[in-house]
């Protein structure tokens, strides 16, 4: 078994975009279905034929679901095989009985909302997006699989951490192909100012913000009054709240909009170098 996880540190996209996702996940999980029904066929093939032989047991399995008969027809003969191969005593020698048990689930996609007072509900994506609303959505998952089975795959998107994909199976070939097909749609909706949301670039950004509006006050009111702001490390704990507004309002990790809407991030990075432009200008009014 093979298992890959990709990360995207940072997405947003409407509820189109969202879909496109699960589209492509649908198409995945059907992939994957035929693939192991394929396998499952094989398996079952070898299995009677190796059994071919055994003429008693053949008949007892053809005997538990149709009447045995000169004229059953192939298609017969299949459908009462298959069913019948759920009985262990009926099952032939060499048959893996923990592949048949494999049955990859539906898709589903799971949706954690304000709506749900922390909780989440999990559906069908037809069902889901008859009732989804962008704006309480905090975190979501599209995701198929089995508890018996290796296949699996995840697209997480959580507001604190970004995208993780998780792809799982025996089948190399698809595993690796869905990672790749799916890190392609999700990086699309990468915004190009998600650098701005590192630790590297928040950190020295907020801290010495909240130290020139820290000076900026002193000369304001005096230093003397905030002597003892600065002595316990005011202006560091602002730029604690600094960076902690930053990260979890202004720029989300995940981000979901309405169809035709835009990012919030994006506007308000919009209005904050407007408003700057339009401070600066008039400051250079009055030099």
């Amino acid at each position: 078994m093979q298992e890959r996880i990709v990360k995207i540190p940072m997405w947003q996209g409407s509820i189109d975009d969202l879909k496109r996702v699960v589209a492509l996940c649908s198409d995945l999980h059907d992939e994957a279905v035929k693939n192991q029904q394929d396998e499952l066929d094989e398996i079952r093939e070898k299995a009677v034929a190796d059994h071919h032989e055994d003429m008693v047991a053949t008949q007892k399995v053809l005997a538990s679901v149709v009447q045995f008969e000169d004229d059953v027809k192939e298609e017969q003969f299949n459908q009462g095989l298959s069913a019948a191969l759920m009985r262990p005593e009926l099952r032939p020698k060499g048959f893996s009985e923990q592949l048949f048990m494999q049955k990859i689930r539906e898709l589903e996609v799971r949706v954690y909302s304000e709506r749900f007072d922390g909780g989440s509900i999990k559906a069908s994506p037809d069902d889901i997006f008859k009732t989804l609303n962008y704006k309480e959505t905090k975190n979501l998952e599209i995701a198929f699989g089995s508890y018996s089975s290796d296949t699996r795959l995840s697209v997480d998107f959580r507001r604190e951490r970004g995208v993780t994909v998780t792809v799982s199976g025996s089948d190399v070939t698809w595993v690796n192909g869905a990672i790749e097909r799916l890190s392609s749609l999700l990086k699309q909706q990468q915004p190009p100012y998600s650098f701005m949301r590192s630790l590297w670039f928040s950190y020295p950004v907020f801290f010495f913000l909240a130290i020139l509006l820290t000076v900026a006050a002193g000369n304001l009111f005096g230093f003397e009054a905030f002597k003892g702001f600065t002595f316990w490390g005011g202006h560091w704990l602002l730029g604690l709240i600094f960076v902690d507004i930053w990260t979890k309002i202004v720029l989300p990790r995940f981000e979901l909009f309405g169809s035709g809407g835009r990012s919030r991030a994006k506007f308000l990075l919009a209005s904050g170098v407007a408003l700057v432009g339009f401070i600066s200008a008039i400051v250079g009014l009055f030099k």
